[in-house]
């Protein structure tokens, strides 16, 4: 997200059904500051016991290394092989037995011939050499503490997840602007400008970036012929639209078997709106962007009629579900010429966040519920 929105800030922002990327970045570039202020923090403490001590807190370096070798064997997965699961469980107990054998190596004494010959350690050192262990680890306990407050109230299904399903507009959880740097809020406000305009700025080898995975697109072509006793009239691409669109915000309504409330209709919140395409390349500036889409009533007059080989008009209808997760969008252009009319749908489906995000808030979860030992 960082690369794609802050670093990259030239390219223009793809649609985002059912998220407000303003929000995401703000809390990426936040979570980005967090990592490295506990990072910043361990090494201080390393250094500054490593000056106390005199190098000595170096003798903790094997266990803890073999302690980090078993957490890297058996990964983050939630079930494990049996295998990984003893390796891991080898190596901690290694790891273990190697902080109990350091032990009398902080006095001064030897361990199989290791350590022999030194002169005896002060008490002071040898003190601040063992608490140094418990030190790092109220580090890391602030750390998740941190990260377990945030994901139960900051991000909870109660403060960002009720929004509405929305869709393509400008309903999600707010960042205020006064937050951040003079570059964020500028970004931001790109963002904002950008992620659910009806004018899409589009790359031709990637025009429905950011709508999910493509399915298999496919067009309709018929004979327009008139109705027996009537004069046919002109007939053009608006004059299609203006018979599709309330066709399609008839399926809103549910049948009179099924108007409970407990019955869940997905296309109850169908989304209908008007989007036009609009290629990048030309454009000789990035801040021209913003210029173009307040002008994009005049696009979207021009590309209703067109042929559609640079500037596309499209009518975007979505189907939300999953508590906004999953996103089923339908793109679909008519044009009529010669006494023909072309239908043409293009579908994308985008598919739930991955496991990792909901991994992370059990373990968060988990993280409060357990007692002050355990964590």
């Amino acid at each position: 997200m960082i690369d794609e929105l802050y670093v990259c800030e030239e390219r223009f922002v793809a649609p985002s059904p059912g998220a407000d990327m303003a929000c995401v970045l703000g809390h990426a570039l936040r979570a980005r500051r967090a990592e490295v202020g506990f990072a910043v923090v361990t090494l201080l403490l390393w250094a500054v016991f490593g000056f106390l001590t005199q190098g000595l807190v170096v003798l903790w370096l094997p266990p803890f290394l073999l302690v980090v070798l078993a957490a890297a064997v058996r990964g983050r997965a939630p079930e494990v092989t049996p295998h990984r699961a003893v390796s891991a469980g080898v190596l901690t107990l290694c790891g273990a037995s190697a902080a109990l054998l350091t032990l009398p190596l902080l006095k001064g004494g030897a361990w199989w011939g290791w350590g022999s010959g030194r002169d005896e350690v002060p008490d002071i050192q040898a003190f601040l050499a063992f608490v140094f262990p418990f030190a790092l680890a109220e580090i890391v306990y602030l750390r998740w503490t941190w990260l377990a407050g945030v994901l139960h109230h900051e991000l909870s299904a109660e403060r960002c997840g009720e929004q509405g399903a929305a869709l393509f507009g400008p309903r999600g959880a707010e960042v205020p602007a006064r937050r951040g740097t003079a570059r964020f809020r500028r970004i931001s406000r790109r963002i904002r400008e950008e992620q659910h305009a009806p004018l899409v700025m589009y790359r031709p080898e990637n025009p429905f970036c950011g709508v999910g995975v493509p399915n298999e697109p496919w067009s309709l072509s018929v004979e327009l012929r008139p109705r027996e006793g009537h004069s046919p009239g002109p007939v053009d691409n608006r004059t299609i639209l203006r018979h599709l669109v309330p066709t399609l915000e008839r399926l809103r309504t549910p049948s009179t078997r099924a108007e409970t409330d407990a019955v869940r209709d997905r296309l109850r919140g169908l989304e209908i709106e008007e989007v036009v395409f609009l290629p990048v390349e030309g454009l000789p500036a990035r801040d021209i962007g913003p210029q173009i889409l307040r002008t994009s009533g005049e696009h979207r007059t021009r590309a209703v009629e067109e042929g559609g080989e640079a500037r596309r008009y499209y009518l975007r209808i979505s189907v939300v579900g999953w508590n906004g997760e999953l996103v089923v969008t339908v793109f679909v252009r008519v044009h009529t010429q010669g006494g023909i009319l072309v239908l043409e749908l293009v579908p994308y489906t985008l598919h739930p966040v991955r496991a990792a995000y909901r991994r992370a808030d059990r373990e968060a979860q988990e993280w409060r519920r357990r007692s002050p030992w355990d964590r």
